[in-house]
């Protein structure tokens, strides 16, 4: 056994050593291959910061975006038949929720490693301009395999400035219009029922949906500005009241259901909500309250509530029917509360 053992070992001693190819030199011509983010952001910034420029970090929506750009290249096989109008920069940013960004690319093919796309884009005056921006301070890099292809991969490579604050800024516009005016039919919720059914909403739904709310909120007398208390669990009307109180320029106040009666008073009234929107259990809570908050002058609640509702609650749904759709959305600041 023992010279077993000793012949086991020197037969491993004579094997020759696995060698480990970097990551700069990584075969990218391969249906599995994946540029390495780390090392491409390591080589990048070092060359930048030896041509006096700031080094880079990788960004999650920009590899998105490297991502979605290089796979068009690979579908069409082609750069240029890739870059058709309506697919600039600024627009696939737009899909990654980039707006108003200053970002610069490099789209190449036919580099079989990191280190011979490096070699190109350095070694070319307009690529090689784009890798020292020096407003640039994130990037997304990606690539994509296309056997058929007499250029095998494609390269992208995304840098882009700090995010920019817009000189308006509505939530809801961001988390819902702008969807609702590009894929309108888009699923943006799903919601399991207690039922056990599930509900689908899309983005154009809810954004009827709010419109719905918002009307109905300011024909009651809701303002820009005034406060909207929300007493709900996660649900549809959740989200439809919270896109609403944005659209109108007011201001949500969530409140969590598992609070009992005075610690809703005291939010209540030190945040001067005018109205609150909540399910029958909510509102059970308010009455217990009785006359206790003179400032919130307006309930609604959402779904079924045994007997006839208290004086100045109005019903959720029925609100929503009576109401139109069609509500501009207000065009708040970044520093609006």
């Amino acid at each position: 056994l023992a010279c077993l053992a000793l012949t086991g070992l020197l037969v491993a001693a004579c094997m020759p050593e696995r060698s480990v190819v970097p990551p700069y030199y990584k075969d990218m011509a391969r249906v599995d291959a994946a540029v390495d983010a780390p090392s491409a952001q390591q080589m990048i910034s070092s060359y930048r910061q030896s041509n006096g420029a700031g080094s880079l970090t990788i960004d999650p929506a920009l590899m998105r975006a490297a991502q979605a750009q290089a796979a068009a290249m690979a579908r069409a096989g082609d750069v240029k038949a890739s870059l058709s109008a309506g697919n600039g920069l600024a627009a696939r940013l737009g899909a990654v929720g980039e707006t108003n960004t200053y970002a610069v690319e490099n789209v190449s093919a036919g580099y079989r490693t990191l280190a011979e796309a490096f070699s190109g884009w350095r070694d070319s005056p307009k690529h090689n301009a784009v890798m020292l921006d020096d407003r640039a301070t994130r990037m997304g890099i990606a690539t994509a395999y296309a056997s058929g292809s007499k250029h095998k991969v494609f390269w992208s490579l995304v840098l882009a400035a700090p995010p920019t604050v817009p000189a308006t800024c509505n939530i809801a516009e961001l988390a819902c219009g702008r969807f609702a005016v590009r894929e309108p039919e888009r699923i943006a919720l799903l919601h399991r029922r207690a039922d056990g059914e599930t509900e689908r909403w899309s983005y154009g739904a809810l954004q009827a949906a709010s419109g719905r709310f918002a009307n109905a909120l300011a024909a009651k007398g809701v303002t820009r500005g005034e406060r909207v208390a929300l007493l709900l669990p996660q649900a549809p009307e959740t989200l439809i009241a919270h896109l609403a109180i944005y659209r109108m320029g007011a201001i949500a106040v969530p409140l969590a259901s598992l609070f009992g009666a005075e610690a809703l008073r005291y939010r209540l009234e030190h945040s001067g909500a005018a109205a609150i929107v909540t399910d029958a259990a909510g509102l059970a809570k308010l009455e217990a309250l009785g006359d206790a908050l003179p400032e919130l002058r307006l309930r609604i609640v959402t779904g079924e509530v045994a007997g006839a509702l208290p004086e100045g609650t109005s019903g959720f749904d029925a609100l929503l029917a009576a109401a139109r759709e069609d509500f501009e959305t207000l065009a708040t600041g970044p520093d609006d509360p």
